[in-house]
Formats: C-alpha cells, structure tokens, sequence
C-alpha cells in the first residue's frame, strides 16, 4: 500500500498550497492551548501564506502569464 492512499484530499489540498508548515503550526497551538483565539499569529501565517499562493496559481492560469512565456509587453 502507497502512503498516499490513505491521504485526506484535504490534506492533499494544504501541502499542494505550499503552506503546510504554517498548517502545522496552527495545529500544534490549537492542540496546545485548545483556544483558537491564542492562535492568531498562526492562524494569520497560514491565512496569508494559503492567499499568497492562491493568487500565484490564479495569475498563472491567465492567459499571456505562463511560465514559458518570454514575450515583453
């Protein structure tokens, strides 16, 4: 059996992200404290590293912006 198998497409989705670490990290201080509300940096990290990522996957869909493209405008 594949380790990839059993992996939640949930978690498949945050290590796609780029923002696993930051994940992580929001996990461990909700497990350690029980309070997301202790957790705003973490929770602020993640949110901003999962944006970040998602606007370079939404700027390289459109057409004109790939990544092998060497046309100057």
């Amino acid at each position: 059996m594949h380790g990839n198998e059993d992996e939640d497409e949930y978690d498949s989705r945050i290590k796609r992200s780029g923002c696993y670490e930051q994940h992580m990290k929001l996990l461990d201080c909700h497990f350690e404290t029980k309070d997301w509300r202790a957790c705003k940096d973490a929770m602020r990290e993640f949110k901003e590293c999962f944006e970040r990522h998602e606007q370079e996957a939404a700027s390289n869909e459109l057409p004109g912006n790939s990544s092998k493209s060497t046309r100057k405008v």
